[in-house]
């Protein structure tokens, strides 16, 4: 607390700030007694904004008088419900439902999240037929009261289907204002089974996608970020929506800190202390999910056993952050259920207990920045159910084990190391990838050793198949310098013959030493981002305006660059770049010929 305390101080001493605490809690006034001095070092012309539903928080922090925000007047209030309620926004001519309707505004005095709610919920509803029922037999009996607007918010939630209520509510494991990753909730969903599958042709992860887009689309999720195709990535869920999902849950959900304890009925818990975990494993043995929330904490062995010996129920286990030196054995043999393992953000690891292929319901594993994991196990392909595996930034990892092919049914590999020698007798080669057609997001592709043979596995790869691939990253490193034609033919062949899905929006391509670039970039029709890196002996690009969806392109430290073909179309009427609005060109001091970039002069950040 020492260290946290001074470091404000330095952030904030001498410095004109705005500091902004959104949506406080704490009553404790002793606490604020000792953070507002840590406050006044600032500048003059500082200023603290603070926001709360606390009357009492308002009391005990104020420097002035607090101003009281009141609910949305009656005609914002109706704007806003029409845009949730009625197709593109617009009022209907009938009087009737437009009477109705506003006396529905009226009944969510003025919060935003209550119309928003209320609004997505009746978009679905025939206004004819099912409005004045809602009104008359639902939101009547809702007492009219600003200040508890959780009835209202509960009627959106019974009415939501039982597959996305329990989803909903699952999402109480998480603390105010947590910013959920949508994969990981999409993951976590699966291991405990509330997604439905209606037939063997749909992907859970589709599935699962369905259902966080239903619950967005309600207002349930709010504050989206999206990536650069404009796909949802990440939320977060309105504070009263987190209330709600709290109070439908009771004590099956819990977070568990020094002031709460495990109830016998409890099956979900996330973990902000972990003093108080062993005291409390013997009060529920039917666990099945445990979340450790606060980073940066250690477990010991003992504690490790004692929760996988507890918790054999268990079907999604985050340890993420952790800082354990070693997985204990025990966790193959004891979590026989687990679909669900996150042991991410530890540098400790170095290799995984080999009993861990034991798990074979797990659907689930991530690894990513395990930055000293050296080594997968080598009978991973026991794990048949495995349709996840997360090993970002493990930059020690030296090979991929043999028959990770095997496991056809892995949607996610985030990268694929080929080391520049042969470590073990159990080091898959790029053909492992041949059949894995499911895989989906990002896969990055490190090649150590070069030759005719990896050449032929780049093709074996079978890149072009996978479909579903949305980034590709390829790396090339060296042990020795690439100096003769014969060396350059052979990578200008492993990365023709790494040739991705006509289907790929991203592409990025570093320490490449080839001469020329393959033709098949310009069958990329759907490639939004282009990032070239340290390609040493690439003299020239082909025709990059044939790439009609392209909107960013980076060439970074390319020394021999001298020229970026033009289309060669000569029709004027015909757009280049129609979309490119970033470029980003850096230590290219060869470069002399470049087309035009026509959209780029109205739209370019960079």
């Amino acid at each position: 607390m020492e260290a946290l305390t001074q470091s404000l101080k330095n952030l904030l001493d001498r410095k004109k700030y705005l500091l902004v605490l959104d949506d406080v809690w704490n009553e404790d006034k002793q606490k604020w007694s000792r953070f507002k001095p840590l406050l006044m070092g600032g500048a003059r012309g500082s200023r603290v904004l603070l926001t709360t539903r606390s009357k009492k928080v308002a009391r005990i922090s104020k420097t002035i008088e607090p101003y009281l925000l009141e609910g949305l007047g009656k005609q914002d209030s109706w704007s806003l419900f029409k845009k949730m309620a009625f197709e593109e926004g617009k009022e209907p001519e009938n009087t009737s439902i437009v009477k109705i309707g506003r006396e529905i505004v009226a009944k969510c005095v003025g919060v935003p999240l209550a119309i928003r709610t209320i609004g997505g919920l009746l978009y679905f509803k025939n206004p004819e037929t099912e409005w004045l029922s809602f009104m008359t037999n639902e939101l009547s009996r809702i007492p009219q009261n600003e200040n508890d607007i959780i009835p209202t918010l509960k009627l959106s939630y019974d009415k939501l289907p039982s597959h996305l209520k329990q989803c909903f509510v699952y999402c109480s494991l998480f603390p105010k204002n947590y910013e959920f990753k949508k994969s990981t909730l999409i993951y976590l969903w699966m291991a405990q089974g509330f997604i439905l599958v209606s037939n063997q042709h749909q992907e859970l992860e589709d599935i699962g996608h369905d259902y966080f887009m239903d619950l967005l689309w309600r207002s349930f999720f709010q504050e989206v970020k999206v990536d650069e195709s404009g796909d949802v990535i990440r939320c977060k869920m309105h504070d009263l929506m987190h209330d709600l999902a709290t109070s439908v849950a009771g004590s099956l959900i819990t977070t568990l800190d020094s002031r709460n304890f495990i109830d016998e009925k409890t099956r979900h818990v996330s973990i902000d202390s972990f003093p108080v975990v062993t005291t409390s494993l013997s009060t529920s043995t039917r666990i099945r999910t445990l979340l450790l929330l606060r980073e940066g904490l250690s477990m010991t062995e003992s504690t490790c056993d004692a929760i996988f010996s507890s918790f054999q129920f268990l079907r999604a286990l985050d340890l993420k952050d952790l800082k354990v030196d070693f997985v204990p054995t025990s966790i193959g043999y004891k979590l026989k259920h687990l679909r669900y393992l996150d042991l991410s953000h530890d540098n400790r690891i170095i290799k995984l207990p080999d009993s861990i292929t034991s798990l074979q319901y797990l659907q689930t594993l991530r690894l990513s920045f395990c930055r000293s994991l050296e080594e997968l196990p080598s009978d991973i392909k026991k794990l048949v159910n495995l349709r996840h595996l997360e090993i970002d930034v493990c930059n020690a990892l030296k090979y991929m084990p043999r028959g990770l092919g095997e496991l056809t049914n892995l949607q996610t590999l985030s990268q694929f190391v080929i080391p520049s020698y042969s470590v073990s007798k159990d080091c898959g080669d790029l053909s492992e990838l041949n059949k894995l057609n499911s895989l989906r997001g990002k896969l990055v592709i490190k090649i150590g050793r070069h030759g005719k043979d990896v050449a032929l596995q780049c093709k074996a790869a079978n890149l072009k198949e996978k479909k579903h691939l949305r980034a590709l990253q390829m790396e090339w490193t060296y042990e020795s310098d690439v100096s003769d034609s014969s060396t350059e033919d052979v990578l200008v062949e492993e990365l023709e013959g790494l040739q991705p899905h006509p289907n790929l929006k991203s592409l990025f391509i570093l320490g490449y030493r080839g001469g020329i670039f393959p033709s098949w970039l310009l069958s990329l029709m759907n490639l939004i981002q282009l990032w070239l890196k340290r390609c040493e002996k690439l003299r020239y690009l082909p025709p990059l305006s044939q790439l009609p969806s392209l909107k960013s392109v980076s060439l970074d430290k390319l020394p021999a660059l001298e020229f970026i073909s033009n289309s060669g179309d000569s029709n004027e009427s015909v757009e280049t770049f129609p979309r490119l609005s970033k470029l980003s060109i850096n230590c290219c001091p060869m470069l002399t010929s470049m087309p035009t970039f026509p959209s780029v002069e109205g739209n370019c950040t960079e």
